[in-house]
């Protein structure tokens, strides 16, 4: 029988294909959910109900599982970590695999609050008794729809300011894949990835891509700092989640964005690139933009 593997932000981009990606591969797991009826797993995935801001609903969470991916969002993300990290060792869980961000260690990100609690929940998983594994992706390739465009009257539009800037999209079921061959092989306790793409793009090649695909007119503006964290405002974020965002811009910029091999070391084969994200979700990503355009 296989080791029960415990999934916390289970609803969550990387957690849904993670769970997709362990069941394929005939894998035990118990995915954390706040509300099960939001739950819609194979039916052979555990749901357990419990919330990492509620350490009393952990035990249960944890209790009889050897391994854990430990996913989280949210503007508290050391201390809900801290809470799981806890229940975990509590349940005498062997190995947890750990969901951080590259930029949080990154020199254009020092002093941001962001990236203090990554940086926090990292050591605070170090110096535990327990295996650890870090996973540090870069910018999801997911992230340039879902987060950052907004209807134009001909389509959509990118407004950040990047100028002529690159990133190195990862697609996110490359980080899945990474947390399952970390999750069900041997020799990667201790050890740190940092998790890209395969190349560097500007948005502007990004949206040209998406535009090639789905035949929605996307373009790429650039704009000021001041301008981008007016319309993060506007939508509804949070003023720390803005300056966030201007600081990972900043690094943008001025050319801090790296490309590292660690998903082909991992996974023995080369990351997927931006093109093989937007070919794999063309159906999703047209029916997302014309919805947005409409």
């Amino acid at each position: 029988m296989t080791d029960l593997i415990v999934v916390t932000g289970a609803t969550g981009v990387i957690g849904r294909e993670l769970i997709a990606q362990l069941v394929a591969a005939g894998q035990r797991v118990r995915a954390l959910v706040r509300d099960p009826a939001k739950a819609a797993f194979d039916a052979s995935v555990e749901v357990v109900q419990g919330d990492l801001q509620r350490p009393e609903s952990l035990d249960i969470v944890f209790a009889g599982a050897a391994k854990a991916f430990v996913v989280v969002n949210g503007e508290d993300i050391a201390n809900l970590e801290i809470n799981a990290y806890d229940a975990a060792r509590r349940a005498g869980i062997g190995h947890i695999v750990k969901v951080s961000a590259l930029e949080s260690f990154q020199d254009h990100m020092a002093g941001e609050p962001h990236a203090a609690m990554h940086r926090r929940g990292e050591e605070y998983l170090r110096n535990t008794d327990v295996a650890w594994t870090m996973l540090r992706p870069g910018f999801f390739a997911s992230n340039l729809h879902t987060t950052f465009l907004r209807a134009t009257p001909t389509g959509a539009a990118v407004y950040v300011p990047a100028a002529d800037g690159s990133e190195a999209p990862i697609d996110p079921a490359d980080i899945a894949a990474t947390g399952v061959a970390v999750l069900t092989s041997g020799g990667h306790e201790g050890k740190v990835y940092d998790l890209t793409g395969p190349r560097l793009l500007t948005y502007a090649e990004m949206t040209q891509r998406l535009s090639a695909a789905t035949g929605v007119d996307v373009q790429y503006v650039d704009t000021t700092e001041a301008e981008a964290q007016a319309r993060f405002l506007a939508d509804g974020y949070p003023p720390e989640f803005g300056e966030f965002v201007l600081r990972h811009y900043a690094g943008v910029r001025a050319g801090e964005i790296i490309v590292t091999g660690a998903v082909a070391d991992v996974l023995g084969r080369p990351a997927q690139t931006f093109d093989d994200y937007v070919r794999r979700n063309t159906f999703a990503l047209k029916a997302f933009l014309t919805r947005l355009a409409s």
